[in-house]
């Protein structure tokens, strides 16, 4: 760093009034005062004025023209002062995509908090889109958000304390809350950013806020394909800046949908952003023409869904189904094109196996497929309906190879605490499946009255991980099949299991669904059906559901084609929603309110260390339901899925 041996303090801040050293407003009934030298840099005392004098004092003035041509006027700057300015008006335009490009570059080196540790700083080096002539031709009055070129990042570990002081006082330029973050977790600091254009002897210092990942540990290494995708969102975001692209936050910051795109048009005073939508479909075509190579498969706009939902789909299995497609974790799945290729025995189109990622122990890309179609049987000897969701999975793990579906070897925490809390998890999601289950065959009271036992079969949804990565409990298994069947066919219950109903009535105090015959509270359950957990070809879990008849017609009501697709649409978009770490509670606003809660669990910190903990992400519903048809999730009807759920619960 010896060629750089100044810096130039610019209030990067939203508000300008503050001072350019202590980063602190004008006290109430005072004002700040400008360097006479300048005019330009305000500082709220002498004291202040004095500290950064050493700092300020290249940039201050100009009096040598000759000394001056390798500095601020070589990128079209009459100043100094004037290129301060246009930088940070260039990085307040972007910044959203700045603090973007961050956290994804921290991501990659180790986390963030091994870099704030070893106090790392950001150095952008950046190429000025005016030359000389243009500067002394006509003034600055270009697209400011074109005015710049970002041709090179890197992260540092260097010794900026000569330089570089009071940095505990000095506020972060933009507050980018990175996915999965608490509302109250603070962040875990500041990390500095030192811009540095067309070689120029000083530099302009801004600080952005960072924060820890939530899901993992800090420091847990990505792996390969995961630092794929986070520098493939780096590159992409570098490629909106140098475009002049300006990103906003979506408009719901929880969400899933990809940051707003726009462009900065002149209008009769300024520039204002224009929305421009076309810009995600673009950038990844102009990538290339940067010398820019792209790292995975993806979209750009899948990419900020696997951006923003990193910390919980670091659990990958390997598929050799012949179906290439898969409902996981809101993701939309694009083949490469030097995918192995498969057939596909419904259509005999040929079909692209897909690389996914990988958690940090698999030593090899992610091979998916998605589970079999829907499939409703009807037998006498036991009705048995299977929501068509098993599909073989083998695990590339190092050193070895294991089937998934193995028991967890985890000696802590056995088998049946595990299905137990995830059941518990879902169980609104999972009671909705029973009554779905239980109406469709004869009506509840019938089913209830023969004895049949509800069996959820699942399998593991991610291989055996060590407890420096915990997992999400929302994702820990996949819900493979459902089947009601006649006690007499129920899978043998180990003996220390009993189904007294007595006993499991009172076992869990989180109420599931009633249907709307509950909607006053009251009304008491038609029965209670039997239900067992079967994770690979034993039992380990039971428990029982209470089961409410439906309020606006007969239970025994024989039902009619267009209600049957319906049941079938329900059952299958809430497998899709609990296989991809969708959490349902209780409407709030009551059991007849429109819609259940949902949201996701995600890890937060409080005063007993990290735990999971529900949040709600009311965007679910209809992220699902944009999504289901761009993965091949096909309905036998035509309902949107809230439209589905309301003549789901009002039957």
């Amino acid at each position: 760093m010896e060629d750089y041996t100044t810096t130039y303090r610019s209030e990067f801040s939203r508000s300008s009034k503050v001072c350019a050293w202590c980063n602190r407003a004008a006290p109430r009934g005072g004002a700040l005062k400008r360097c006479r030298g300048c005019n330009a840099t305000i500082y709220c005392g002498r004291e202040c004025q004095a500290a950064a004098w050493p700092a300020h004092r290249p940039v201050c003035r100009n009096p040598d023209p000759e000394a001056s041509g390798s500095s601020a006027d070589a990128a079209g700057y009459a100043t100094p002062i004037a290129l301060g300015r246009a930088i940070r008006e260039w990085a307040g335009f972007h910044e959203y995509a700045i603090a973007v490009y961050l956290h994804s570059m921290l991501r990659i080196a180790g986390g963030v908090e091994a870099s704030m540790r070893e106090r790392r700083v950001f150095l952008f080096f950046l190429v000025s889109q005016r030359t000389p002539e243009e500067c002394a031709s006509q003034p600055a009055d270009g697209n400011p958000a074109t005015a710049f070129i970002l041709k090179e990042a890197r992260l540092v570990r260097e010794d900026f304390s000569s330089t570089y002081k009071r940095e505990e006082n000095l506020s972060p330029n933009a507050d980018f809350r990175p996915p999965g973050i608490p509302e109250e977790q603070a962040e875990a600091g500041a990390i500095p950013v030192l811009w540095i254009v067309n070689g120029a002897t000083f530099m302009v210092t801004t600080h952005y806020s960072m924060y820890s990942a939530t899901h993992h540990p800090d420091d847990a290494p990505p792996g390969d394909a995961m630092a794929a995708v986070f520098k493939e969102m780096s590159q992409i975001f570098m490629t909106f800046m140098n475009y002049g692209i300006v990103l906003h936050p979506p408009e719901n910051p929880r969400g899933l949908a990809p940051p707003e795109s726009g462009k900065m048009v002149q209008a009769r005073k300024g520039w204002r952003w224009q929305r421009d939508r076309r810009a995600w479909r673009t950038v990844k075509e102009l990538m290339p023409h940067h010398g820019i190579t792209p790292q995975t498969p993806f979209s750009p706009t899948d990419l900020w869904m696997h951006f923003w939902s990193c910390e919980d789909v670091m659990h990958m299995s390997v598929a050799y189904e012949s179906y290439t497609r898969w409902s996981f974790r809101y993701n939309i799945i694009q083949p490469r094109p030097s995918s192995p290729i498969f057939i596909d025995p419904s259509d005999r189109k040929p079909r692209k196996a897909v690389p996914y990622m990988r958690c940090p122990n698999i030593d090899a890309y992610i091979w998916l497929s998605l589970p079999l179609p829907l499939q409703y049987s009807c037998g006498w000897v036991g009705l048995e309906r299977s929501v068509g969701l098993r599909h073989g999975r083998r695990t590339i793990c190092r050193g070895h190879t294991s089937q998934v579906g193995q028991q967890r070897r985890d000696s802590a925490v056995s088998p049946r605490q595990t299905v137990r809390e995830w059941s518990e998890i879902h169980k609104y999601g999972l009671t909705v499946l029973a009554h779905s289950t239980l109406r469709l065959p004869r009506g509840v009271k019938a089913n209830l009255r023969r004895g049949r036992v509800l069996v959820f079969t699942i399998e593991p949804s991610r291989p055996t991980q060590s407890s420096a990565t915990p997992e999400n409990p929302a994702t820990a298994f996949t819900l493979c099949a459902i089947k009601l069947v006649e006690a007499q066919h129920a899978p043998s219950l180990p003996s220390h299991e009993s189904l007294e109903l007595s006993r499991l009535a009172a076992e869990f105090d989180e109420p599931g669904f009633r249907g709307d015959s509950g909607s006053d509270g009251h009304a008491r359950p038609a029965g209670y059906v039997p239900v067992c957990f079967e994770l690979g070809s034993a039992v380990v879990y039971t428990t029982q559901y209470a089961i409410y008849r439906a309020s606006h017609h007969s239970d025994d009501t024989e039902l009619e084609d267009k209600t049957i697709r319906v049941f079938n649409d329900v059952t299958r978009v809430f497998v899709t929603l609990i296989n991809n770490g969708v959490v349902f509670r209780p409407p709030s606003e009551g059991p007849a309110a429109p819609l259940p809660d949902v949201g996701r669990m995600v890890r937060g910190r409080d005063g007993d260390g990290w735990r999971w903990q529900w949040q709600r992400d009311p965007g679910a519903w209809d992220m699902m339901g944009m999504l289901m048809p761009l993965q091949d999730i096909s309905l036998q009807t035509s309902y949107s899925v809230t439209g589905l759920w309301a003549r789901f619960q009002q039957w």
